[in-house]
């Protein structure tokens, strides 16, 4: 069983992604990454992504006040107008 399983995930047997012309039903709506930098929050992993730079690279940037994150019990964010202007180069609004 878990042979035919595993054999069935690795050939995208029975996946949408089969069959590139299957239609995809979204349960959601699209949201891009324009509409999270306007309104949404981003990891520092995602923030990292965005603008070429290491994690170690941001928590200098972090410590010297480049950008501000704010904590979601345990998880840290960055508010998308925050990213929005760390990822230009431009200083925060304190």
């Amino acid at each position: 069983m878990a042979r035919r399983l595993r054999a069935g995930v690795m050939t995208g047997v029975g996946s949408p992604a089969a069959d590139p012309t299957a239609p995809v039903h979204l349960k959601q709506p699209l949201i891009t990454i324009q509409d999270r930098l306007e309104v949404g929050n981003f990891t520092i992993g995602e923030v990292c992504a965005l603008k070429p730079r290491s994690r170690t690279g941001f928590y200098e940037d972090l410590k010297a006040g480049l950008v501000k994150i704010e904590k979601i019990g345990r998880k840290s964010i960055v508010r998308g107008a925050v990213a929005k202007r760390y990822i230009a180069g431009e200083p925060i609004e304190t």
